[in-house]
């Protein structure tokens, strides 16, 4: 019935999409993706799916007893939960919330997908804590080796 807020919101982000572009160099953006080349960019989109699938399939062993036949919707919970995070404001937080909405509605029951919410943000949570840890630890090595004091 009211469709004016949101062919408002869509005129705004049309409108905000196209100031950004005309203020950044755009020949420079695209000479950037020409030297990325198709192929680049294909090997791109297939690691990243490649990730998805991988993150899918390790939310779904979170979940004991959930057939490995609905791996495809675990991995469509991933993606959404990647692209509402990567456009929603407070994203981490509109992530979660459109990647359970997904399960949910895939027929996950609500207190498993919680559930399995917070084993997939604790595990998240010590992937990050491990690789900033080791940034940290080769960040030492190379400010106390005498070598790259040069």
């Amino acid at each position: 019935m009211k469709r004016w807020p949101v062919l408002l919101a869509l005129a705004l982000g049309f409108g905000l999409t196209g100031w950004v572009i005309a203020s950044i160099d755009f020949t420079a953006m695209l000479d950037s993706m020409t030297q990325v080349g198709i192929g680049g960019f294909l090997l791109l989109c297939l690691g990243l799916i490649g990730v998805l699938i991988l993150l899918g399939a390790a939310l779904l062993a979170s979940m004991p007893g959930e057939p490995v036949r609905k791996l495809p919707l675990f991995f469509w919970c991933r993606c959404a939960r990647e692209a509402a995070s990567d456009l929603l404001p407070f994203s981490q937080i509109g992530g979660l919330f459109v990647a359970a909405r997904v399960l949910i509605r895939g027929g996950v029951a609500p207190t498993r997908v919680y559930a399995a919410m917070i084993v997939d943000l604790t595990t998240e949570m010590l992937a990050q804590l491990l690789f900033t840890l080791f940034g940290l630890w080769i960040l030492s090595m190379m400010l106390l080796d005498p070598a790259t004091a040069e």
